[in-house]
């Protein structure tokens, strides 16, 4: 109740093959654990007991003890980097969850996609557009990248190490140049140029 009974569920399935090993998971199940979970829960948020034997998980007369004030549910938020993952989201969500690495020119492509395949499916278009954006400011543009820089370096090294970038789209990497990187992803700089940046990705996203 701490928002007001108004929150969403976000969701990702774990691309990165350290990640799922470490858990003792197969990566190639992991869409089907995705897909089993989210009608599990699903299920579950009714404040009814549900029985359910799929693949990877069975449960029997299970039912949770505060559902949602939410109904008929919260809204499903669903991540994804590749292109069957956006459509994965327009089918099973209600909205894509943008991620922080998406050039501007492949989220609008995208967005594209989630919208067509919506339509396509006889869905209503997504109330909501999440975008998650790398964003550091600070006096100057100089300041904010020196600052910045090392930090994102670090994390996006390791995204690497950990082959995340195999779930970008076609043609799409974590270049090791960090102005490579930053161009078209991070708003990184003075707050005029944040600001004047920001319209941009807004514009992107709908």
């Amino acid at each position: 109740m701490i928002s007001g009974a108004a929150s969403s569920s976000a969701w990702g399935s774990a691309t990165a093959t350290p990640e799922n090993r470490a858990l003792g998971q197969d990566p190639r199940a992991r869409v089907g654990r995705l897909t089993e979970g989210l009608e599990i829960i699903e299920r579950l948020w009714t404040g009814e007991p549900v029985s359910y034997a799929g693949r990877h998980f069975t449960i029997e007369d299970v039912r949770i003890s505060m559902p949602p004030h939410q109904r008929p549910r919260p809204p499903i938020w669903l991540a994804a980097n590749a292109d069957a993952g956006v459509k994965r989201a327009a089918r099973l969500g209600d909205a894509w969850l943008m991620n922080p690495h998406t050039t501007l020119e492949t989220l609008e492509r995208q967005l594209a996609l989630f919208r067509e395949t919506r339509r396509t499916l006889g869905k209503p278009p997504a109330a909501e557009i999440p975008l998650i954006k790398e964003c550091y400011v600070a006096p100057d543009r100089a300041g904010a990248v020196a600052e910045a820089r090392p930090f994102l370096e670090a994390k996006y090294a390791a995204y690497r190490q950990w082959e995340q970038d195999k779930a970008l789209p076609a043609g799409e990497s974590f270049a090791s140049d960090f102005e490579a990187l930053a161009r078209d992803r991070f708003l990184l700089g003075d707050p005029a140029r944040v600001r004047r940046r920001s319209p941009a990705t807004a514009s992107a996203s709908g």
